[in-house]
């Protein structure tokens, strides 16, 4: 079995038994909208092991880059940090919709909220970086040296979420919908397979834009002959 064949069946897998447990998983009774509550069952580790773990795949991949000069290493920073951006703008739509349906409005300009564009940003602008050099030696170069320093964000955002690093935040109080007796149930049966599942899924595509990065450069060695 290939190592791509095994990172696609082990996300297919962890993300059908997350899918299973949120629809058997109770909701709580006195939110608004209760089965909407679900969508913490998701958001929670599509970031945990969505984009946290992605932008941190560019960190090693930029340290490594510049340790051994093997371009391998940048392509893998480079992958990390578009797989990290799909995930953290797909995680801001949803907090956008829960914040739509819970708070009358889709955006409040909430520290959490903002944080997380500020992420979303800023890796944007590294990928827009890296496609303005053309030189593959200076771009990796380079590239990783803003991959190292961007990365302080990343914890920054961690610290907003969980200990109110730039104030207080409407988001607190999602810590209610986690029920003391549903706890040991939500984290083993919920968010264990949910964070696997995103894990495994953002590694299958870090994996794989990578592949095809090393693809593209081989084609365009052989158009330049």
């Amino acid at each position: 079995m290939t190592r791509g064949t095994f990172y696609l069946i082990a996300t297919l897998a962890a993300l059908l038994a997350t899918t299973c447990a949120m629809y058997l998983t109770p909701a709580p009774a006195d939110v608004k909208y209760p089965e909407l509550s679900r969508n913490l069952y998701i958001h929670v580790p599509a970031a945990l092991g969505g984009f946290y773990v992605a932008f941190t795949v560019t960190l090693i991949g930029s340290v490594a880059y510049l340790a051994k000069r093997d371009l391998r290493w940048d392509r893998f920073a480079a992958a990390g940090a578009e797989v990290g951006v799909l995930f953290c703008i797909a995680n801001i739509v949803n907090g956008m919709i829960w914040s739509k349906y819970e708070w009358g409005a889709p955006w409040h300009w909430d520290p959490i909220q903002t944080m997380t564009l500020i992420v979303a940003l800023a890796y944007l602008a590294y990928l827009g970086f890296r496609a303005s050099i053309v030189e593959r030696e200076g771009r990796a170069r380079l590239s990783s040296v803003l991959g190292i320093l961007l990365f302080v964000l990343i914890p920054l955002n961690y610290a907003t979420i969980r200990l109110g690093f730039l104030g207080p935040s409407l988001m607190e109080e999602l810590g209610r919908f986690v029920k003391p007796e549903l706890e040991p149930m939500v984290r083993g049966i919920m968010f264990g397979p949910a964070f696997i599942g995103f894990l495994m899924l953002t590694l299958y595509l870090v994996h794989l834009g990578a592949k095809t990065m090393e693809a593209e450069e081989r084609l365009e060695e052989v158009l330049a002959r």
